[in-house]
């Protein structure tokens, strides 16, 4: 029998010891707590109004922060766990909260935007397109090992 198998039944035969109204509370508790991480979780982020998408990935971020600390809290009591599934949960958190990370906003402005501002009178516009300078067209040669730079055509 695996170990989260023994768990299961372990969890079955403490909630039958545990009355229907304690383990009402119980649940209730774990729903708080979890409905608690993720509005902390969504705070800490920055995230004021999450999309569905962000809902889900918060809601699974919580659910798998409550493992993590049953896991953890087993481990107090020094009960026997698994450490892989310590290790590969949090892995998979912090790879939910990369995933979560918003991009600052590009407060750059567009190239329109910086025309406009840049140009507003198309009369102060460069003539040159903006360069300052002219260019020199490089023509290359195939006869010469080194490129050189010379008039164009």
């Amino acid at each position: 029998m695996s170990l989260s198998a023994d768990c299961t039944e372990h969890r079955a035969n403490a909630l039958r010891l545990i009355p229907p109204s304690r383990r009402r509370n119980t649940e209730l508790a774990r729903r708080r707590r979890h409905v608690r991480l993720m509005r902390e979780f969504a705070r800490d982020l920055g995230i004021e109004k999450p999309t569905a998408a962000e809902r889900e990935l918060l809601r699974q971020a919580a659910t798998m922060t409550l493992r993590a600390e049953q896991l953890q809290t087993a481990i107090e009591r020094g009960e026997a766990i698994e450490g892989d599934e310590v290790v590969r949960l949090s892995g998979h958190l912090r790879r939910l909260f990369a995933g979560l990370q918003r991009e600052p906003a590009d407060t750059e402005p567009s190239l329109q935007e910086y025309i406009t501002a840049t140009y507003s009178d198309p009369e102060s516009a460069p003539a040159d397109g903006g360069h300052g300078r002219t260019r020199k067209r490089r023509s290359l040669t195939t006869d010469s090992p080194k490129a050189t730079a010379g008039p164009s055509p």
